[in-house]
């Protein structure tokens, strides 16, 4: 039959492609670029080598194709270079998995030494005429040398020598298929005349040759991916889209001075969180003579650290688990400069445990913006076709298409849960979409849809650094506030603790605060303690009163609770430190505190226990105070059972409400860091800021600005300031009527 070489093709091909698309652990579609890359640039010489020798050493029988030829190959011999590798890319990732585990020095050796022997074998044996024979020895070493050579050296993991077996014994089942019909005819005179049943035992190094290459670039492709997520060409075509997935916001002018000669200039920071002390550091560095006002006894904020007794122990409390997003640009930059960076460890999942016992993990999905929506679908947390034919897909272009000012306008009057309903967006999307809006300290009827939005753009859709975070592997008294105090106080920065801040007053052109004369001030408390000090500075409210009204309508978050429990024996949550759970009522999220600080590592090491922390961000309102530890422990119990009938040593339960509201309606009347009264600005997480940014971004780039406003207004050079992609994906491109 004259087809029957392309549906042997069409035959091989089919059910890699059929199951590649299929949503669970067989989709490989988000690899076909790669595989496809890879093939290409290994079957190059290959197809050389078929098209040199075809009517030499084999020639095919016409019986069984179409007649089509190209350079003396037909159409099918073509096809043939593309189906069986990825066919067999698709077994050596997806049913064999060949690319994990660590690659073993010895085995590269040995990769290595194996090659070498089989070129010199090829060398040998090609005096002796069989030429098919030297060259398919002698070609299948030099594989073996590309990839010993080679950086992804995809042959130095041991899985990867079983990938090579299974694939090869495909090779024997297609070879055989085609010498037996037979499609391929050899000629004798060029190989030793050994056949694996029907196959010339030469047919198995021409597919080595073939498809060892083609791993190890495949495998290479990979590495370049966790690299650079957006290394493949459609990661390329996004960030092309997206203009850049970092810009430069404020760029500085080199030829200003970098820092003030003249009589120092006092500028006092109120309140010692991230925004204060990325200002006064900023500042203090630029020759300004800077003192940081912090009503608490410890430095950092929400990034603060205190201890507290219980039993006869001294124990670290703080405000919980912190993420480190790779995306915070500023952030990072500013913690690089002042030590905190060298405590970063690494998180290996974002994972979110289901009340039904499902664990959804993000692990190994695409983080390229756009394309990681379609990777959620592959791990089945939706139905990508209902999705996007239904009001959940058009609802949810708008987070494509985001564009700062159109997104406040359109959607901060509309909540999540209004907006949820809409949409008729699935139970799983919807969990989602709610672990957001909480990790933004408020509900689903009360969080605007516009804040979330930007939440959505900012952390997942405008870079590729996914959800990928680091956390710092010590209390934040020692890991966070201690060498930033460090840093301000090298620079001639002061710091005084347990000192808030009654009332501000004009003094001149300056400013008093309680009495002391500043040139510039910068109130970077959280919400209740800027509205306190503010509430008590009329006389600066009066200088502009459009400032004043969006003073009076800030307000604080929902309360937010965190119970931290020293057990008597060991608990373990599954998974990584931090684990984010479909709340029942009050539980966020659950975080192993002896695998993330010193100290709880150690405490658990000394008493054999462990320390587990519980999160919830945004406390219903019907759950009271003093029920609020009961709650947490139910619901704990129903992820962690085994936690249940272990002794709790010690317990510590914070709960404040001092993280700004993103509710409802209040974006427009958020205040930015330029207030309107002279030499008085604002920093914070809850100041408004002209690009997308999120949390203790949010917060640092809040701080720079305050930083960068006395700098511009005494002609200094302003820093540095980087934000994420401006526009979504889909911005300026026309809805579909």
């Amino acid at each position: 039959m004259r087809a029957e070489y392309l549906l042997f093709d069409l035959a091989v091909a089919a059910g890699p492609l059929w199951l590649s698309v299929r949503r669970g652990p067989t989709f490989f579609a988000h690899r076909w670029t790669k595989a496809l890359g890879a093939t290409l640039l290994a079957a190059a010489p290959m197809i050389a080598w078929d098209a040199l020798v075809t009517g030499r050493h084999w020639t095919f029988n016409h019986a069984h194709t179409l007649g089509v030829d190209v350079l003396r190959l037909p159409l099918e011999e073509w096809g043939f270079f593309f189906v069986v590798p990825f066919a067999c890319v698709f077994t050596w990732e997806v049913l064999v998995r060949a690319g994990e585990g660590a690659r073993l020095g010895a085995l590269r050796a040995f990769t290595a030494v194996l090659g070498a022997l089989l070129v010199a074998a090829g060398v040998a044996v090609w005096g002796t005429g069989r030429e098919y024979s030297a060259l398919s020895l002698g070609c299948a070493g030099l594989a073996l040398l590309f990839d010993a050579l080679a950086g992804s050296a995809a042959m130095a993991r041991p899985r990867a020598w079983l990938g090579l077996a299974v694939v090869s014994a495909c090779t024997l089942l297609f070879n055989n298929f085609l010498t037996a019909r037979p499609v391929v005819l050899y000629d004798p005179r060029f190989f030793s005349g050994l056949r694996i049943v029907t196959m010339p035992v030469e047919d198995l190094g021409f597919g080595l040759a073939l498809l060892i290459p083609v791993f190890s670039l495949y495998e290479g492709f990979k590495d370049a991916e966790l690299r650079d997520p957006s290394s493949s060409l459609l990661g390329r075509l996004v960030r092309w889209r997206l203009k850049g997935y970092r810009r430069t916001v404020v760029t500085p002018d080199t030829s200003r001075p970098l820092r003030w000669e003249g009589e120092a200039q006092r500028v006092a920071v109120v309140g010692g969180g991230i925004a204060g002390l990325v200002a006064a550091c900023t500042l203090a560095e630029r020759g300004f003579a800077v003192t940081v006002r912090e009503k608490n006894d410890y430095l950092g904020g929400k990034l603060g650290g205190w201890t507290f007794t219980s039993g006869g122990e001294t124990l670290a409390m703080d405000h919980g688990f912190h993420a480190f997003f790779r995306q915070y640009f500023n952030l990072l930059r500013f913690l690089a400069r002042t030590g905190v960076t060298k405590r970063f460890r690494a998180i290996d999942d974002y994972l979110i445990r289901t009340l039904d016992g499902r664990a959804v993990s993000f692990a190994g999905t695409s983080t390229v913006p756009g394309i990681n929506l379609l990777s959620l679908a592959r791990i089945g947390l939706y139905e990508f076709g209902p999705v996007a034919r239904g009001p959940a897909g058009r609802e949810l272009e708008a987070l494509l298409r985001y564009e700062k000012d159109d997104v406040e306008r359109t959607f901060d009057g509309l909540s999540f849960d209004a907006f949820a309903a809409r949409a008729e967006l699935p139970k799983d999307l919807r969990l989602v979409f709610n672990t957001f809006a909480r990790a933004f300290f408020s509900d689903g009827r009360r969080m605007s849809m516009a804040e979330l939005i930007k939440g959505f753009h900012f952390y997942y859709l405008s870079n590729d650094a996914g959800l990928l975070y680091d956390f710092l592997d010590a209390d934040y008294a020692v890991s966070f506030a201690a060498p930033v105090r460090a840093h301000l106080e090298r620079h001639g920065g002061t710091v005084r603790l347990g000192a808030p801040v009654k009332a501000m007053t004009r003094d001149g052109e300056g400013l008093s605060v309680d009495g002391e004369r500043f040139d510039w001030v910068v109130v970077a408390a959280d919400v209740p303690g800027t509205r306190a000090v503010l509430d008590a500075s009329p006389e600066l409210l009066a200088e502009c009163p459009p400032f004043a009204e969006k003073v009076a309508a800030l307000r604080p978050g929902q309360r937010y609770a965190v119970l931290r429990l020293w057990f008597a024996a060991p608990v373990s949550i599954d998974g990584p430190e931090f684990v984010i759970t479909e709340r029942r009522r009050v539980l966020d999220a659950m975080a192993a505190m002896h695998r993330v600080t010193d100290e709880a590592r150690a405490w658990a090491a000394e008493h054999g226990g462990a320390v587990i922390e519980l999160h919830c961000y945004a406390l219903p309102d019907d759950v009271p105070d003093e029920a609020v530890r009961d709650a947490f422990l139910e619901e704990f119990h129903g992820y962690v059972p085994a936690a249940k009938g272990v002794a709790i040593v010690h317990e510590r339960l914070e709960l404040k409400r001092d993280f700004p509201a993103f509710h409802v309606g209040m974006s427009a009347l958020r205040p930015g860091v330029e207030t309107g009264v002279p030499r008085l600005l604002l920093a914070g997480d809850w100041v408004k800021l002209p690009w997308a940014s999120m949390l203790m971004e949010s917060a640092c780039v809040s701080g720079l600005l305050a930083a960068n406003a006395v700098l511009r207004a005494n002609g200094l050079r302003e820093e540095l300031v980087e934000a994420v992609a401006e526009h979504g994906l889909l911005h300026g491109v026309p809805k579909a009527p």
